[in-house]
C-alpha cells in the first residue's frame, strides 16, 4: 500500500517556523473572518454559504500550498542525488511518491473548485434576495485574499502528515 503522507523524520528541511504556528494563524484569519460575517450579513443562507466557502477555499488552498512546498523539496532532493551531493539510495528512499503530490494538488482544485461554487452561491442568494450584495461581495474577496494567505502559509509549513 502507498503512503499518503510523510512522517516527520523523512523530511531533511528544517522549518523555520514551527508549523503548529502556521496552523493556528491561518485558524484564527478564518475564525476571524467567520465572526465577522455573522455579524455583518442578516440572511442565514448567505453566512451559511460563505461559512463554507471560507471553510472549503482556505483548506483547499493550505493543502495546495503544503503540497507545493513538498513538490519543492521532491525536486532539490532529486538534484542533489543526480548531482552526487547525496546518496541516491538515500534520496530516493526519502522521497514522497509522486502519485501522492499528484492526488494531493487533484484534492486541493477539486476543493477550490467546490469553494468557488460556494461564493457563487452565496452573491446569487444575496443577489436574488436583494439584500446584503455589497457586503456578500466584500466578504468573497476576503475569503479570496484569506485563501491566498493559507496558499502562502501552507507552502511555508512542514508537510502535513
Amino acid at each position: 500500500m502507498k503512503k499518503l503522507h510523510e512522517t516527520e523524520e523523512e523530511h531533511s528541511q528544517i522549518a523555520r517556523i514551527r508549523s503548529q504556528y502556521i496552523v493556528l494563524a491561518c485558524f484564527l484569519m478564518d475564525v476571524l473572518l467567520e465572526i465577522w460575517i455573522w455579524l455583518t450579513i442578516d440572511s442565514s443562507a448567505i453566512c451559511a454559504s460563505l461559512t463554507g466557502a471560507i471553510i472549503i477555499c482556505t483548506l483547499s488552498a493550505f493543502i495546495a500550498g503544503n503540497t507545493f512546498g513538498l513538490r519543492d523539496w521532491r525536486r532539490r532532493n532529486g538534484i542533489q542525488g543526480r548531482a552526487g551531493a547525496r546518496d541516491k539510495v538515500e534520496v530516493l528512499r526519502s522521497q514522497p511518491p509522486r502519485e501522492t503530490i499528484q492526488r494531493r494538488f487533484s484534492i486541493a482544485s477539486w476543493g477550490a473548485k467546490l469553494g468557488a461554487l460556494a461564493i457563487a452561491a452565496a452573491i446569487v442568494f444575496a443577489a436574488v434576495g436583494g439584500e446584503d450584495v455589497e457586503q456578500s461581495i466584500i466578504a468573497s474577496i476576503l475569503i479570496l485574499i484569506c485563501a491566498l494567505l493559507c496558499f502562502v502559509s501552507g507552502s511555508y509549513a512542514r508537510p502535513i502528515d
